[in-house]
């Protein structure tokens, strides 16, 4: 087996996101470099974690909801070097307002097509889970067009809202409730600063009704952004369309959660949860302890911190599913190290060829909204 020699420190990504080398010269390096490392023929393949430790990572969110994370994570760095275990903290279920948010957009339905214009000048989206929901209801209220012009808190939010057929009218700079609550248009002024618009967009105007604000949210979200919309001048109109609850372990799950060394971390409540369920186990705290939570945004990052009982907490300044992939790689790479491992041929291959100056940069885009990021209880 061949090893890293030191001229690949010549390949590497500068600071400014560029290599040293042209990138046709980087990527043919990496390419021989990766089949220097292959085993010859009779040359047994080494066995998994020969090279050092794997890394157990463990994915929190709903079940079936983890996959994005572990592809992106994958993309970054070596798959044999970590184990990706689901371990779901939240589940969703419905919520007490969830069939009043379906009469309102059948009442608005109504409205709008019998040419009356629409009470609210939006409905705020915050969540992929609060998207989902969204969706669910219009089709409940028997309508193929939203009848309310809407606005994403992010660009994952507003992806699932587009797929759809909802294009919103608006998303924040930054996924968060502040920046939303700041950045919001108001509806005379919206059409004309939005970037995109969505089929029913035609109705938001001047004259439609100024400052109404259709709020379908979890029942764990705070006031953040009702409260600063109001500041603004809003009319907040909040339904609690979708409640989140602790979700069930199994002796499976909790043995996978007592194997991992780093925790990913998508809403506060996923946080609270996890340590919950761990602090009942004997010698639960001390498993806390050796783990690293890797936190999708802020508001989850400083609720582990708060815990008081992890290793490492990080997370991204912008709330991103790649911003956060790539802090969760740092955390392998320097678990990795910590116990005599050095990355392998084939995973300096793989950096190389997937460096970008957005790799580079851990702030990240907003390409994933942090999970109830508009202030989970």
């Amino acid at each position: 087996m061949v090893s890293v020699i030191p001229w690949l420190a010549f390949l590497c990504p500068s600071s400014s996101g560029h290599s040293l080398l042209g990138k046709r010269a980087a990527r043919r390096a990496c390419a021989l470099m990766t089949e220097s490392s292959q085993p010859s023929p009779g040359e047994a393949a080494p066995p998994r974690g020969e090279t050092g430790t794997c890394v157990v990572v463990a994915g929190t969110r709903e079940e079936s909801k983890n996959g994005k994370l572990k592809k992106a994570l994958s993309d970054i760095i070596a798959p044999e070097d970590f184990e990706f275990v689901e371990v779901p903290c939240i589940a969703a279920q419905a919520g007490p307002d969830r069939e009043r948010l379906v009469d309102t957009l059948a009442e608005e339905g109504r409205r709008v097509g019998a040419g009356e214009k629409p009470r609210f000048g939006y409905a705020a989206v915050t969540s992929p889970e609060g998207a989902n929901v969204f969706l669910e209801c219009l089709r409940s209220a028997s309508l193929t067009k939203c009848p309310i012009p809407v606005t994403a808190v992010g660009k994952s939010t507003a992806e699932i809202l587009a797929k759809a057929g909802v294009e919103p009218v608006f998303v924040p700079s930054k996924a968060t409730a502040e920046t939303l609550a700041a950045e919001l248009p108001s509806v005379s002024s919206s059409s004309s600063t939005s970037s995109s618009s969505s089929s029913s967009s035609s109705s938001l105007s001047s004259s439609s009704c100024p400052g109404r604000v259709l709020y379908p949210t979890s029942n764990l979200s705070l006031g953040t952004l009702e409260r600063l919309l109001k500041e603004r001048g809003f009319e907040v109109t909040r339904l609690e369309t979708y409640a989140t609850v602790t979700a069930q372990w199994d002796e499976e799950k909790t043995q996978s959660a007592a194997r991992t060394q780093i925790a990913t971390f998508g809403s506060p409540s996923s946080v609270r949860n996890w340590v919950e369920k761990l602090s009942l186990r004997e010698g639960g705290r001390e498993l806390l302890s050796s783990q690293a939570a890797a936190c999708i945004g802020e508001t989850s990052g400083r609720a582990a911190e708060k815990m008081e009982v992890f290793r490492e907490v990080v997370w991204p300044e912008k709330p991103g599913m790649d911003a956060w992939a790539r802090l969760t790689a740092d955390l392998v790479v320097a678990h990795r190290r910590r116990n005599g491992s050095e990355s392998s041929p084939h995973d300096a291959s793989r950096a190389l060829l997937n460096a970008s100056p957005q790799a580079a940069d851990h702030s990240g885009n907003a390409a994933s909204d942090e999970e109830l990021i508009v202030g989970e209880k």
